[in-house]
């Protein structure tokens, strides 16, 4: 499901939830019961670049499950370092010394083998939260507000972040779309993401 190009101001604010906006690689995880498989958007499967991820997610029982996400570089104050992913991923391995990643995971779509894409979108992050508990090592739960949409962008641009994205509260999970009920919104200028000259084009 892919996000919609947003501005400011939205009517109806108060329909949406709001998540800071991370700048990384779009992934699908699917794991459970010591199986871990994880892909990027455009399908490669990326298990052997981002080890650290398959290693936190092969102990977690039942399954299948189906996580949708982020695969970031964290800098100390949290927000995204693009550069630092794109060299990893561009080696295509581990090597000692690089830096670790996340899997900001912001949706299930499966849940225990039950699909959950018809849910809305606040119950589905409820199950995500509850999956995601207590906390594992290289995954992280993109948590929320409700509204605030203006707030949070605001917060964003003085914190030199990409953007944030907004997602309508009763919007259901559409593969392969890009849907008018979920938002980016972007600042027109940043410093602190800075994209490599060139992407692989089959990672997005």
């Amino acid at each position: 499901m892919l996000l919609s190009v947003g501005k400011l101001p939205l009517s109806n604010e108060s329909q949406y939830l709001c998540e800071v906006k991370a700048d990384g690689y779009r992934g699908l995880c699917q794991f459970g019961d010591g199986a871990v498989e994880l892909r990027t958007k455009t399908g490669a499967n990326c298990n052997a670049w981002f080890p650290e991820i398959r290693r936190a997610l092969l102990d977690v029982s039942g399954g299948p499950h189906v996580i949708d996400g982020e695969i970031v570089v964290q800098r100390p104050d949290g927000s995204s370092d693009f550069n630092a992913l794109h060299a990893r991923a561009m080696r295509r391995k581990w090597l000692k010394g690089d830096p670790p990643v996340v899997f900001a995971a912001f949706d299930v779509l499966v849940l225990g083998g039950r699909n959950v894409m018809g849910l809305g979108l606040l119950e589905r992050k409820e199950l995500l939260r509850g999956l995601l508990t207590p906390s594992l090592p290289s995954v992280l739960y993109v948590d929320y507000v409700e509204g605030a949409v203006s707030a949070l962008f605001a917060w964003a641009k003085i914190k030199d972040l990409e953007g944030v994205v907004a997602k309508r509260l009763g919007s259901t999970y559409s593969p392969g779309t890009r849907s008018p009920h979920w938002l980016k919104l972007k600042h027109a200028t940043t410093l602190g993401f800075k994209r490599a000259p060139h992407r692989p084009t089959e990672d997005f």
